[in-house]
């Protein structure tokens, strides 16, 4: 199925969640929107997904509107709009007008990989981030008891969208000595990175140099990409996990036995683990178990499968 996928010049996101790199990764045909693009002088698409994430100012937004008019109104193609980042990101006036152009065209064909209403009005057609075999590292156990035996922890910080993030941000010295390893977050924009930085696939090589990742999801309970991550690492995941994953009664026992509520339940696990007779199989045998759920139900072609239902 050929589908496009459009999105604003000048993006550059940190990971595969949005962007040219989550095109690729789907083998969609990447596309920066520019005046070239013309619905009557192209050999169109069997679909297209518009990404609302990456607009930054009020031309590229009457650039994007101006497209999906052509489109909706010149041809039969069918176009959806995708969107990654949520509303605790909403106050400048260029997303209310991304707000505004899902009201007029995507009501009801909006894309998102996370479970929530958008501008408190908006539910999306939920299709989640897939598990990338082609950066899957390799697990076996005996590259596994090489790693390092802590918990890498990595990502943005706000205590109003990330609290339990932010509380080890917030308490680094009891971190650290109870084996919580940071690695520094470069920013999103791109504009600051620099070559040490890790971002993009580097961050799942990175992973993999530790035998556990902390993750954590927002306030909003998503899915957030890092999930994945932690899998195509093959790390061992200490975590707050979104409440789906609890529920699903095949992994249930597992969830419930690696899920914290509270940042003080990782303290307490952590403390746990890193002491000398802890058995590091059980280490491995977790992020296995954990690796082929996410292998399962965010293989690429049942997601690419969701997708192409979408484009007939």
């Amino acid at each position: 199925m050929n589908i496009w996928y459009l999105i604003s010049k000048g993006s550059n996101p940190i990971c595969r969640d949005a962007g040219r790199k989550f095109a690729e990764s789907l083998n969609f045909k990447f596309i920066e929107i520019n005046d070239n693009i013309k619905p009557s002088q192209c050999d169109l698409p069997d679909g297209i997904i518009v990404e609302l994430g990456w607009v930054q100012n009020e031309l590229q937004y009457q650039n994007l509107r101006h497209l999906c008019y052509q489109f909706l109104n010149e041809t039969q193609v069918p176009i959806y709009a995708r969107k990654v980042d949520d509303n605790h990101f909403i106050y400048n006036n260029t997303d209310i007008l991304v707000r505004d152009l899902i009201k007029l065209y995507f009501k009801d064909k909006l894309i998102s990989p996370y479970r929530h209403k958008y501008y408190g009005e908006f539910d999306p057609i939920v299709i989640p981030y897939h598990y990338d075999e082609t950066q899957e590292v390799n697990l076996v156990p005996t590259y596994f008891k090489s790693r390092q035996k802590n918990a890498i922890f990595s990502g943005a910080n706000d205590e109003n969208v990330y609290p339990f993030r932010d509380y080890f941000y917030s308490h680094p010295v009891e971190a650290l000595s109870t084996g919580i390893e940071f690695l520094k977050h470069p920013g999103y924009s791109g504009s600051h990175w620099h070559d040490k930085d890790i971002h993009m696939y580097d961050f799942v090589r990175e992973l993999s140099n530790h035998m556990l990742m902390l993750v954590s999801n927002d306030i909003d309970d998503f899915e957030l990409l890092k999930y994945i991550e932690c899998a195509e690492a093959g790390c061992y995941p200490i975590s707050k996990f979104p409440k789906f994953y609890i529920e699903d009664q095949i992994m249930k026992g597992f969830f419930e036995s690696v899920h914290s509520r509270f940042p003080s339940d990782i303290i307490k696990k952590m403390k746990q683990i890193m002491a000398p007779e802890f058995n590091n199989d059980y280490l491995f045998q977790g992020a296995v178990l954990y690796r082929n759920y996410i292998k399962d139900t965010h293989n690429k072609e049942l997601i690419l499968k969701k997708y192409g239902e979408l484009f007939g």
